[in-house]
């Protein structure tokens, strides 16, 4: 039993309520200051659950556990970076309300007002994808999502229309500037005017979650309405490294923000890049000129961008450029229609016409993305390099940019000198990863996923993943093949054949792959003893064999056991004690995580 505090907005997932947590203290009155992550079982009582809630639950705190696959997305590290190294699920009645205080005020009216705009937002008609979008949008909540649509716009290169970013607090900013118009009489009202558009300003990031894009837009703001305070103009480059400055000061780990990185390096490509790119042709027509504005600081940003955003997601959006025209005038004209929307929400009426409006908007821009992500070559994916990588394309695109202002020869031998670097140190990666002989069992809840990874081509025997669309498959296998540069075809447990490029062939239970044997042994199989036994390096546990361990032994002669989550824990337990008390060496995903093995020794 702990006393706990709840310290963030509580978001809702399918089965469970997600809230970061503080540790007041224990039932037995000892302080015990620590953040932990509890999932509440999702019903009537936890969706009660609000920020500041002070709350006696019942659970078993267990630390976050390393990644169990191999290059999987290690949520270990991640949690550590917001204090959070603990967590545990709260069964249904297992927690009791106490008390309620917010220790922060800010924070807890912001938490009501995003959820007064996304009623409002309900209550227009907005339901499904529009619904999502729009709150996505404005509020920064993307939590109901649809995971296809989600993906749909990261394949096209347009995943930042879905986070609240400089753009959305700069529309603020105009609406806001432009009301507060009478305020500019004298210095005393210009004070009061600057302090009221702040106020809003930070009050609208923390209804957005105050997310790195946010954050830094706003202190980007306060300091550009300082400096007009103060009758000083302000070089966007110190205001950028000023604003960057204090959110650092204030929180050191943002560096490792994807987010906070992001925002930056597109920021910092936009106001480097944008205006050589834009000079390299001067359109006479003027809609002509308009959209070859949005070009270049579409194609700035992605400078700006492109070498670590495939560095953490391993893809590139062919069609960026032709994504982001489309929907850019487009994601304003929703942002306007949201802002408008909340305004007029005194009136029923007014709010129906612009719902409807918005919902056609939304409906549009979502059929412009999924048109073109359904483009033939829409995708490059599976791509990987390392950091020192990301080093080089980064000075070799600032060199290329020197070139061009500078006209110098020695920005040309330094560009090709780093890109050199680049391409040399990839076909190294990939001549080190096809020489690989391997067979990597994977960690799967409820399934099994084995790699059967010869020279980079690979079979992936699954009962579970029939193709790499499934979340299974994204989650715990696509980042350990691309960064090994492996390419698998799936094969389900019911196929048999011989494979000759992979070095594997399967005959019922018997896989042979390499100078490796293995035997799988399911539920409901029978073995009968012979004269000999079947000899074997592995015996494969799978979906529960019902069958003895002292059974299978008379019948099977093998050096290691291997156990993966499509077994219950009873049947685990079982086998895991006939191999202790036999001495036989066996390998637990649930308990170890993958098991890697080298196919070229044994």
């Amino acid at each position: 039993y702990w006393l706990v505090k709840i310290i963030d907005i509580p978001v809702e997932k399918t089965k469970s309520i997600r809230a970061i947590s503080s540790i007041e203290r224990t039932v037995n009155n000892e302080n015990v200051k620590e953040k932990v992550l509890l999932y509440f079982k999702n019903d009537t009582a936890a969706r009660h659950i609000q920020y500041g809630d002070l709350l006696l639950v019942n659970t078993k705190l267990t630390a976050i556990r390393q990644p169990k696959n191999p290059d999987s997305f290690d949520y270990r590290k991640f949690m550590s970076r917001k204090g959070v190294f603990y967590s545990g699920f709260v069964p249904k009645d297992g927690f009791v309300f106490l008390s309620h205080s917010s220790p922060n005020f800010i924070k807890k009216y912001s938490s009501r007002l995003q959820q007064i705009f996304s009623a409002q937002f309900a209550r227009a008609g907005m339901v499904g994808d529009e619904y999502s979008i729009i709150t996505a949008i404005l509020l920064g909540n993307d939590d109901t999502m649809d995971p296809e649509l989600k993906e749909s716009y990261a394949s096209t290169g347009v995943s930042h229309i879905l986070s609240v970013s400089g753009m959305h607090v700069g529309i603020i900013y105009m609406i806001l500037n432009f009301l507060l118009k009478p305020l500019e009489i004298n210095k005393r009202s210009k004070t009061l005017k600057a302090l009221i558009l702040l106020l809003f300003i930070w009050l609208y990031a923390n209804i957005t979650g105050l997310s790195p894009s946010v954050t830094r837009a706003a202190a980007m703001f306060t300091f550009v309405t300082f400096g007009n305070l103060m009758l000083r103009n302000t070089n966007i480059f110190h205001s950028l490294f000023a604003s960057m400055f204090v959110l650092l000061a204030i929180n050191p780990l943002l560096i490792f923000d994807i987010g906070f990185q992001l925002s930056y390096l597109a920021l910092f490509g936009i106001v480097i890049f944008q205006k050589p790119i834009l000079e390299l042709w001067d359109p006479k027509f003027k809609i002509v000129r308009y959209f070859w504005e949005l070009i270049s600081v579409s194609f700035a940003a992605q400078l700006g961008t492109f070498p670590i955003s495939i560095y953490y997601f391993g893809q590139f959006p062919n069609y960026f450029l032709l994504a982001n025209m489309a929907v850019m005038l487009l994601s304003f004209v929703i942002v306007i229609s949201g802002v408008v929307l909340l305004f007029v929400s005194f009136s029923s009426l007014l709010v129906s016409w612009v719902g409807i409006l918005l919902i056609y908007e939304i409906k549009g821009m979502n059929y412009i993305i999924q048109t073109i992500e359904k483009l033939p070559f829409s995708v490059t994916s599976m791509i990987d390099y390392n950091i020192p990588q990301v080093l080089f394309l980064y000075v070799a695109i600032f060199s290329l940019y020197l070139l061009f202002m500078k006209k110098r020869k020695k920005f040309f031998f330094l560009c090709l000198s780093f890109f050199s670097l680049f391409a040399l140190i990839y076909v190294h990666d990939k001549a080190n990863c096809s020489k690989k002989e391997e067979m990597i069992v994977y960690s799967l809840n409820r399934g099994t996923a084995i790699n059967f990874n010869h020279h980079g081509k690979s079979i992936l025997l699954s009962d579970t993943i029939s193709s790499k669309n499934t979340p299974q498959y994204q989650f715990a296998i696509e980042n350990h093949e691309r960064k090994n540069h492996i390419k698998s075809q799936c094969l389900p447990f019911s196929h048999n054949g011989d494979f000759p490029k992979q070095q594997f062939y399967k005959a019922g239970n018997f896989i042979c792959f390499g100078k490796h044997t293995i035997y799988f042994l399911s539920r409901n199989q029978k073995l009968f003893p012979m004269g000999k036994k079947i000899k074997v390096e592995y015996l494969y546990l799978h979906g529960n064999p019902t069958i003895a361990p002292e059974k299978v032994m008379k019948s099977i002669h093998f050096d290691k056991v291997i156990i993966d989550e499509s077994n219950s824990q009873y049947y685990e337990n079982k086998w895991i004690e006939a191999c202790q008390h036999h001495s036989i060496p066996f390998h637990s995903t649930r308990q170890s995580g993958f098991l890697q093995i080298n196919a070229l020794s044994k």
